[in-house]
């Protein structure tokens, strides 16, 4: 890419050109040296015992095996070698009791309940408090419904 014989192009003009900064030019890569990758043969074979352990347990446990290193240096060497502990994460797909509540007053057929009810008299929060309660009985119906299924296939089986 640069060719430092070049006389007719400077190297800071080549190193504009290519859009790289001309410090680049002159760096040469440092190796990993012998400690370094002990300490990563170390931190892999913990990994592969335990799995769920992360930089933080795995910095905790290597003086035990007589290695010594913050949880940065292993978080660093962890993400050099594509380890990543194994944790539960929450599910995010399950939509939550409250969003069907707030949906179902953008709902057509709710806004025409909620209005009927402001009309006979009651304020627009208790005729809410009404869908609200028919809601929750909807889902305690499908919940109880659900629970009886599975105690019944339970004792059939």
């Amino acid at each position: 890419m640069i060719n430092r014989d070049h006389t007719d192009l400077s190297l800071t003009k080549q190193c504009n050109l290519l859009k790289i900064s001309r410090s680049s030019l002159y760096y040469t890569p440092v190796g990993v040296n012998a400690e370094t990758l002990e300490l990563m043969n170390e931190i892999d074979r913990v990994f592969t015992k335990y799995p769920f352990f992360g930089s933080r347990q795995i910095a905790a446990y290597l003086p035990r095996n007589g290695f010594c290193a913050g949880r940065h240096r292993v978080r660093r060497l962890m993400g050099i070698m594509g380890l990543q502990a194994i944790y539960k994460v929450p599910i995010t797909s399950k939509k939550h009791p409250s969003i069907a509540i707030g949906r179902s007053l953008l709902d057509p057929k709710t806004q025409e309940y909620v209005a009927s009810q402001v009309a006979q008299g009651r304020s627009k929060l208790d005729a809410i408090r009404c869908v609200k309660r028919y809601i929750a009985r909807k889902v305690f119906n499908i919940i109880a419904r659900r629970h009886k299924l599975k105690n019944q296939a339970q004792i059939v089986a």
